[in-house]
């Protein structure tokens, strides 16, 4: 009996042994394993994104401004070890005036982390979408982000479309209810792609699922995240309503803006003004960054450079409180970080005159330079990564 007590004292012991060895193995697994904020690996393209911009104080006529943006590769790894000469603000002509804009103090820095959210993602699907992302890469986009929700995390997908060559069923289309399982959308999101044609009623649908994730929502993080590619044709709602309407139910309102037609000042100060993030996409591959970063983006683990600016406003002129410039980031800082992409200048067949900037993986470059594309980027002006700010000028800007 002793014997069998013995043994069973000894198999105990062991079986404890064997537990806090590999309790401490999984310790050590996890101090020393990437986090996936800084081990992504999409295929899209770099792109910048504008979290905040504050006026800082104004002395004479030189005024000092901060920037918070963030720098992403293709793969959606944040691009480190930014100095004040890697970033480059563009000059901006008032009044046949030119602004020279300087860079004085770049660091990075990271955001309070936030355990959960709930977002509509709400998608544009008037018909100029059909130029603008013919690859349809704002459905994969969405699905990488759909696909990423943590468990506590919520997702109500949404369209919008109008007029008599609308093709989803109503001008606000709204897919079932809030869901931890964004995967159950994706063959919506695959229908999607087909349903393509109208006018755009963007400030209408915005109100509208600010109002969806208030009502059904009581998560303290809530957001309506916004894919557009053109200005509102629609009317009905002001600016002013919109986001009055969203402080009021302390909803953010992210920009996602695709293309050339988009309003970036009035987008811009929408999302600024209610505590979300405006983003600008120059071409359909940077939505896959953009998108497939999201989901860490709503929660603060996004790194930015918290970057101090000025600009000396000369003498004898009147501007507005607020001037749309642009953020230059070379390309060739940005690829240091992403080893397995280069940069090519991609020339549509027949349409040379709409030349892109873009990074393919090495694997894809013979095949494009064997049907005309370039290797480098597109030309001087375009060596480099621009983000749209809207720069304040003054106080409560």
């Amino acid at each position: 009996m002793m014997k069998n007590l013995l043994k069973k004292l000894s198999f105990l012991l062991l079986a404890v042994f064997i537990l806090n060895a590999c309790q401490q193995k999984e310790a050590n697994d996890d101090a020393t394993t990437p986090t996936t904020e800084s081990n992504r690996n999409l295929d899209g393209d770099p792109c910048g994104i504008v979290l905040d911009t504050r006026f800082v104080n104004k002395n004479g006529t030189k005024v000092t401004f901060e920037v918070d943006v963030a720098v992403l590769n293709g793969s959606g790894n944040e691009v480190p070890n930014l100095k004040n000469e890697d970033i480059k603000l563009g000059d901006t002509n008032v009044k046949g005036v030119s602004l020279d804009f300087n860079v004085e103090g770049t660091s990075q820095s990271e955001s309070p982390k936030i355990d959960n959210f709930a977002a509509t993602l709400l998608l544009d699907q008037s018909g100029s979408i059909a130029d603008t992302d013919p690859e349809n890469l704002r459905i994969e986009a969405a699905k990488i982000f759909c696909g990423a929700l943590g468990e506590k995390d919520s997702v109500l997908l949404s369209a919008f479309a109008s007029g008599n060559n609308r093709k989803i069923p109503f001008d606000l289309a709204v897919y079932g209810n809030f869901t931890s399982n964004g995967k159950s959308y994706y063959s919506t999101l695959d229908d999607l792609k087909t349903k393509i044609g109208g006018a755009t009623p963007l400030y209408k649908a915005i109100y509208a699922m600010i109002g969806y994730v208030d009502k059904d929502i009581k998560n303290a993080n809530k957001s309506v995240v916004v894919f557009t590619d053109g200005e509102d044709t629609e009317g009905g709602v002001t600016i002013k309503a919109i986001i009055d309407l969203a402080k009021s139910k302390k909803v953010k309102i992210h920009i996602v803006a695709l293309g050339k037609e988009v309003n970036l000042g009035v987008l811009g100060d929408m999302a600024k003004q209610t505590g979300g993030c405006f983003i600008w996409a120059a071409s359909g591959r940077q939505l896959i960054t953009i998108f497939g970063t999201f989901s860490d983006l709503l929660k603060g683990k996004i790194k930015f450079y918290k970057t101090k600016c000025t600009v000396d406003l000369k003498t004898n002129i009147s501007i507005s409180a607020t001037v749309l410039i642009y953020i230059k980031i070379q390309f060739g800082k940005i690829l240091e970080t992403d080893k397995d992409k280069v940069v090519i200048c991609h020339k549509p067949p027949g349409n040379p005159a709409n030349s892109k900037t873009i990074t393919v993986s090495k694997s894809a470059l013979q095949a494009h330079l064997a049907h005309g594309d370039s290797q480098g980027a597109c030309g001087s002006s375009d060596d480099g990564l621009l983000v749209p700010i809207k720069v304040p000028l003054a106080q409560g800007q």
